[in-house]
Order: structure tokens, then sequence, then C-alpha cells
């Protein structure tokens, strides 16, 4: 039986070096509160920090951001009040969120994404 969706986490901050660190905070104390792999916890970080740093590079100036537990994946949504700036101008970053959320879509001022939370090793083990 999957897990029941719980109500999301939300976070509100400026988009300064400040609010990201915050943002970093909220999303490890999140990933705690689930028991998440270490790399787990890294890679939801690390999509939500490179998101957050296009949006902030696009102009904006307030980050929100809703982390939604479901399952095996958190349903994460990063928006702002600018739109981001191109991946073209780093493919660096194009590559590694393709990688690490294939499902990710920009939107005007924002993306909406999962991140799995289950490493290749648990779900060799739930076979």
């Amino acid at each position: 039986m999957a897990a029941a969706a719980r109500d999301p986490y939300a976070l509100s901050v400026p988009a300064d070096a400040s609010g990201l660190s915050t943002v970093r905070v909220f999303l490890r104390s999140i990933a705690r509160s689930h028991d998440l792999a270490p790399e787990r916890s890294d890679d939801l970080e690390l999509v939500v920090s490179e998101v957050c740093a296009a949006l902030v590079e696009g102009g904006s100036t307030q980050l929100e951001v809703e982390v939604r537990p479901d399952g095996t994946v958190f349903s994460v949504a990063v928006e702002a009040d600018a739109a981001p700036s191109s991946l073209e101008d780093n493919a660096i970053r194009g590559d590694l969120l393709g990688t690490l959320a294939p499902d990710l879509t920009w939107l005007d001022h924002g993306a909406r994404f999962t991140v799995s939370v289950v490493s290749g090793d648990d779900a060799a083990q739930a076979r």
C-alpha cells in the first residue's frame, strides 16, 4: 500500500544568500524528518538549489518553496517573482537538472519536479 500524501512543507524567503541558506536548512530538516538516505537528501538540496539559482539569476527577489512528500517521491514546486535565467547560459546546470530531476518543468516564474526519495539499494530490497 502506498503512503498517503501529506500536507506540504512551505517556505518563503528573500532571493539572496541568506534566503538560499535558509532553503538548504529547510530541505535538510525535511529530509531528516523523513529519514532520507544522505544521497537522496543531497539530490533534493542540489536540485532545489540549482532551480533557485536560475531564478535568482533571472532577477527574482522572492522565492517560495513547497515540498510535498508522496510515497517514494517528493513533489517540489519553486515559485518566484521573475522568470528563470536561460539554461542555454549554463549547460552544466541543464545537464545536472536533466539527470537528477528528468520530469522538471519550467514555468513562467518557477519550476515543478519530483525527486526520488528511495535509493537504488532501497528499491532493490523492496522487490
